[in-house]
């Protein structure tokens, strides 16, 4: 996770995207029955990084993003960083796919 988290902060449109809050343009809509946890927890942890120096911590600790995923990383099991970064991708574009009542299924050929 921790290395997964590493890379992603260091893309520049991903951090300015969560930082500036761009992910709530999906969810102004009331049909939308997209949440926003992923998101939410995205920005936070992002705030955590970009404001490290100003709250003078010793260590970052992605307490909200871990809480998300414990269902489904439980600590006891092994888990690749592959399969985490996938698993939060996936609810990052879920959440900000707004298509009413769906979900991202992986097809990009727009046939469906």
């Amino acid at each position: 996770m921790n290395a997964c988290l590493q890379c992603l902060i260091n893309i520049d449109e991903l951090r300015d995207h969560y930082l500036e809050q761009g992910y709530k343009r999906f969810h102004n809509d009331k049909t939308l029955s997209n949440s926003n946890d992923y998101s939410r927890k995205m920005t936070e942890f992002m705030d955590d990084v970009f404001n490290y120096a100003v709250r003078d911590q010793e260590v970052l600790n992605p307490t909200g993003l871990k809480n998300l995923i414990r269902k489904k990383f439980y600590p006891m099991m092994q888990h690749d960083s592959h399969e985490f970064l996938m698993h939060l991708m996936s609810e990052l574009q879920d959440e900000e796919t707004p298509v009413a009542n769906k979900k991202f299924n992986g097809d990009v050929s727009g046939d469906k």
